[in-house]
């Protein structure tokens, strides 16, 4: 099984607007939590290094040549090559027809495309279409159709669900075929076909519309090397809410959207045994169906919770609790409740006198979505309730801040259970910004706009802690803001193998700023005896953009690990001073297939014979902010692995600054090994005063 997080569904040319948006919508109600739903085209398909990171591949309904066309040569090949070791992948309608051996639509019309096909997962053709009428213009060849489920295969994958399913569900029809010789397929020794959903017995040969088939198959599962793919003739995926009744106007449609809503359960059921079938782990249907009903299928944004907790050095933000709330409530139009910003109008609640309104702190987050932002004032050390944010628990947060000794980051601390994007909202919101002190850090259990490199936007999977850190810098000749992000990046690595004991997990950082860990299969007792014997944080120096390069691995990312994290950072300037928004993500307490740094210590404990604790959130953020916070510790490659402290940096190189643990005054100055994956081998170490 693919051990990836992301789903990608194609929206290239070829696919329908309204296939892969119904897509997109259905798989993230049902993945949303553990996968990150995000569109791509065939030159992502073709020339990005996709494959580590994802777990299925979709495409869409539309037209099947454009995808022949644009994913012709190295983007099938990869594609292919994928899924025989292990991916899996969902064919929808044309995508269906794409993912055969042979594709046989409206043989003998003017619509006819023969041909055979690259993929292959299926050994047979798909032939189609089912029922005639198709139009490529118009929903006037769509129909309900009642298909059989094969409820025995279900059971076997999910008891509960395969019992309660109907043998027959009504669902979406346009243009799909179905599956030669399934029947005769599924019943060979070898078994790499299943038949999961078959056509009501009234099948028009397209060959011979005269001639009626009885048993044609809609749904077919396939056995492909370790991979599996799920091909249609129909749309299960298609959302009924968001169909619009005036398309149907047709006698054998006009009924469409009545019939789909008698057995809409049923279908939902179907689409999770499907996504069962294919070893993922989808939301039970009862819980999609809710995000189904939202608009985009993305779930609506919880209250903020903007806590304060006085910490040994957080008297330097203000001059006590009410600085900030004060000024963001005077901001605030006493009529409306509204902080009218540049990008949202935020709704601002200040509890801190109002008894009656901290119900809010105890109000079940599932009962408290809405479409815009809103922001809960809380008093000094006064924190939600876990009902309100059963994700993350800011009190147990304060807890650990206050143990470590935190000096200032994370006194004023904003969390959401689910928002837009931490580093978002502070950047564009600039007059909610200015009244932020610094070291606020925003941090969310899961983002629907959450941000990468180049751009990336994709809604976060559950188990990923996400914070943004404002840190305000002085625009000055003998300070310099270069490596403040590269710190952020150790300081994740330095909070798990600080720890005692846990100083040989198996955790990276590649420069500039992502956090890699081995994969769990490949951790052994020999991490416990790895050449970086010294307890400072491991760190990779990487001068190139990527260490893949789509056609083989490079040498400084070598076979067995995965990333798990990384650090974005967006930067201005106002008053004198540069503002930072250094946005972390780390997969700590994922659910499996997505590696995180619990199941790493998980693997680590089985290889070594060791019983370390997992990580719990509140305790990953406050230790990566204490280790922001302090002198970190590496290990210089050229000085015999010398220890050195991290002291600053340098105003005239923007490098580090590290001075010798074993003598001090011997001063370092830090500068990466481009040639080196693991950035603490590589660093070398420049004398520069004694």
């Amino acid at each position: 099984m693919s051990s990836g997080f992301n789903v990608l569904v194609y929206s290239g040319d070829g696919a329908g607007p309204d296939s892969a948006k119904f897509a997109v919508k259905t798989l993230r109600a049902f993945l949303g939590h553990r996968y990150a739903v995000r569109e791509v085209d065939s030159t992502v398909l073709k020339s990005e290094p996709w494959e580590g990171s994802t777990a299925m591949v979709v495409f869409p309904g539309g037209r099947d040549l454009p995808y022949v066309r644009d994913m012709a040569g190295v983007g099938i090949a990869r594609l292919k090559d994928w899924v025989h070791k292990g991916g899996r992948y969902i064919g929808f309608c044309a995508g269906g027809y794409f993912a055969t051996s042979y594709c046989e639509f409206e043989p003998g019309t003017d619509m006819e495309v023969l041909g055979f096909r690259e993929l292959k997962f299926y050994p047979d053709a798909c032939r189609g279409t089912t029922y005639p009428g198709y139009d490529y213009k118009s929903d006037n060849g769509s129909r309900p159709v009642s298909v059989k489920v094969n409820r025995e295969l279900f059971k076997q994958i999910s008891p509960k669900e395969g019992e309660q399913i109907a043998e027959r569900f009504n669902v979406y029809f346009n243009g799909g075929g179905f599956f030669i010789n399934a029947h005769e397929l599924s019943k060979e020794p070898d078994h790499k076909v299943d038949i999961l959903a078959e056509y009501p017995p009234d099948v028009p040969d397209p060959l011979n519309r005269q001639r009626i088939i009885t048993d044609a198959v809609a749904v077919v599962g396939c056995h492909v090397g370790r991979g599996r793919a799920v091909l249609t003739g129909i749309h299960p995926e298609a959302v009924t809410a968001d169909m619009d009744p005036d398309y149907f106007i047709m006698p054998h449609n006009r009924d469409m959207i009545p019939k789909l809503k008698e057995t809409e359960e049923d279908r939902l059921r179907f689409l999770y045994l499907m996504l069962r079938y294919l070893g993922l782990s989808p939301k039970p249907p009862a819980e999609a169906a809710i995000s189904l009903a939202l608009a985009d299928g993305v779930p609506l944004q919880t209250p903020t919770f903007l806590t304060y907790t006085p910490l040994s050095g957080s008297a330097q933000n203000s001059t006590g609790h009410s600085s900030m709330a004060s000024a963001l409530v005077g901001a605030t139009d006493p009529e409306t409740s509204k902080f009218k910003d540049l990008e949202d109008s935020v709704h601002v609640i200040d509890v801190r006198d109002n008894e009656s309104d901290r119900t809010l702190l105890s109000n079940s987050v599932h009962e408290s979505g809405s479409s815009t932002p809103t922001v809960v004032i809380c008093p000094p050390n006064v924190y939600p309730e876990k009902s309100a944010t059963p994700n993350f628990e800011p009190s147990k947060c304060a807890e650990h801040l206050k143990e470590k000794g935190v000096r200032n980051l994370g006194s004023w601390m904003m969390y959401t259970d689910t928002t837009t994007s931490t580093q978002s909202f502070l950047e564009k919101n600039l007059k909610f910004q200015r009244l932020c002190p610094n070291g606020l850090v925003n941090v969310a259990s899961h983002q629907t706009s959450a941000r990468g490199r180049g751009g990336n936007v994709w809604v976060s999977p559950a188990g990923c802690l996400q914070f943004t850190t404002l840190i305000r810098h002085p625009i000055s000749p003998t300070h310099s803001v270069v490596f403040i992000q590269y710190l952020m990046g150790l300081a994740v690595v330095e909070a798990v193998r600080s720890r005692p004991g846990y100083e040989q997990v198996p955790l990276r950082l590649k420069w500039p700023n992502d956090i890699y860990a081995k994969n769990l299969c490949d951790i052994s007792e020999d991490d416990s005896s790895s050449s970086s014997s010294s307890s400072s944080s491991s760190l990779m120096f990487n001068g190139h953009s990527n260490g893949y390069n789509g056609r083989e691995r490079s040498p400084i990312n070598p076979k067995g690990y995965v990333k798990i994290g990384g650090v974005l950072v967006t930067s201005s300037v106002e008053n004198g001073e540069f503002v930072l928004l250094i946005g972390t993500g780390v997969n700590t307490n994922n659910p499996l297939p997505t590696t995180s740094i619990n199941h790493v210590i998980d693997a680590y404990n089985v290889a070594n014979r060791t019983s370390l604790e997992k990580i719990s959130m509140e305790d990953m953020l406050a230790s990566t902010l204490h280790a922001y916070e302090s002198d970190q510790v590496v290990s210089l490659k050229e000085q015999n692995y010398r220890k050195v402290r991290v002291t600053g940096i340098a105003p005239d190189s923007g490098m580090l600054v590290t001075e010798a643990i074993d003598q001090p005054g011997l001063i370092f100055t830090l500068q990466p090994d481009g040639n080196s994956f693991d950035m603490m081998n590589g660093l070398i170490g420049r004398k520069t005063q004694k």
